[in-house]
Order: structure tokens, then sequence, then C-alpha cells
């Protein structure tokens, strides 16, 4: 793991137990407010995407949202990933940690909702 200090040098942080050393209360509370933007601004962003296509009927918002749905997995999973990793390596805060878990993976079954909602007004458009 790495960390970075105040002069954003590289500081690797492990002791035998392969917990954080000088992991404090402010890192990891940043740690779960950035999963939770992070989560909220994927929200309104696919929910743009989903707005505009299906009220709208602007097809070229399908191409958009399938990409941004594309890097969106990515880059929820590469922070849900560090929540699981911190969840497990620090006891202390896993209550809060677990909550901010939720709430990442609160996006799953609206983005399936979306997609699901999505293909069926591509398939009830089509001419076959």
């Amino acid at each position: 793991m790495i960390l970075f200090n105040k002069n954003y040098k590289a500081v690797f942080k492990f002791n035998n137990n392969l917990k954080l050393t000088n992991m404090n209360k402010n890192k990891i509370i940043d740690i779960g407010q950035f999963s939770s933007l992070s989560a909220f601004v994927s929200f309104l962003i696919g929910t743009f995407f989903f707005v505009r296509y299906y009220f709208f009927d602007i097809e070229s918002c399908i191409y958009g949202g399938f990409i941004f749905l594309l890097f969106s997995i990515i880059a929820n999973a590469v922070i849900a990933l560090q929540l699981l990793y911190f969840l497990i390596t620090i006891k202390k805060y896993r209550v809060y940690l677990t909550k901010k878990m939720l709430i990442m993976l609160a996006n799953i079954p609206i983005a399936m909702l979306y997609y699901a909602l999505a293909t069926t007004k591509i398939i009830s458009k089509s001419p076959f």
C-alpha cells in the first residue's frame, strides 16, 4: 500500500501484521467521503444519461451511457476494493467502512434497472 505524505512523496506504512501503522481517523474519513462522493457522482451522471435517452429519445446518449458505465464500473470497483482492504485490515472503523461500501454497492441495482429499461426500449423500437 502506498500512502502519500504532505509533500506528495510515497511512503510505505506497514508493520508485520499487515495493519497500517500511520492511518488516523481523518484519512479513513477522507476515504469514506471520497467513496460516497464517487457513488453520488456516478449515480447523477448515470441518471443524466438514462433520462436523456429514456424520456427525450436522444439516441447518442446510449453510446455515452454505455461508455460511462464501463468507466464507472472500473473506477468504483477500485474504490470498493480499497474500502474492502481497509475493512479487513482496520477493525476499529469496520462499521463506518461497511456503511460506505454499502453506499457504493447501492449503485449496482440502480444501474441494472437503467440498463434493463433502456434495452427494453431499444428492443421495442426494433422493426423485427
